[in-house]
């Protein structure tokens, strides 16, 4: 990697540490979000508690604490397993959707 193309990444990395502190967006916060509207774009199935305990290998505490916090926010919502209505998956609310768009779009621009 070159030096310029390793700086403009470091700054992105800052950036997003900025946002990270202003919208009180952890890394949890953002990996769901992101992995959702990513999982809807691919045609790929929503994500589900399992998932986010495994892919971010936290306690099930924890995972609880990020959806309740995304929830709140009105960025996620819970939706039921049509075949097994114990089951929930996450989806991204239009709000959620727009959000995490565009703090994506906001670091593009940073890294270029």
């Amino acid at each position: 990697m070159d030096n310029n193309t390793f700086l403009r990444r470091a700054k992105s990395v800052s950036y997003l540490n900025a946002i990270s502190i202003r919208e009180k967006l952890k890394v949890g916060h953002f990996l769901l979000l992101t992995k959702i509207v990513a999982s809807k774009i691919k045609g790929k199935p929503l994500p589900n508690v399992k998932w986010l305990q495994t892919e971010l290998q936290i306690s099930f505490t924890k995972v609880k604490s990020i959806i309740e916090n995304l929830e709140s926010r009105g960025l996620i919502a819970k939706v039921s397993d049509p075949n097994d209505k114990r089951r929930k998956f996450l989806d991204v609310t239009e709000k959620g959707h727009k959000y995490i768009c565009d703090l994506n779009e906001s670091i593009d621009a940073i890294g270029k």
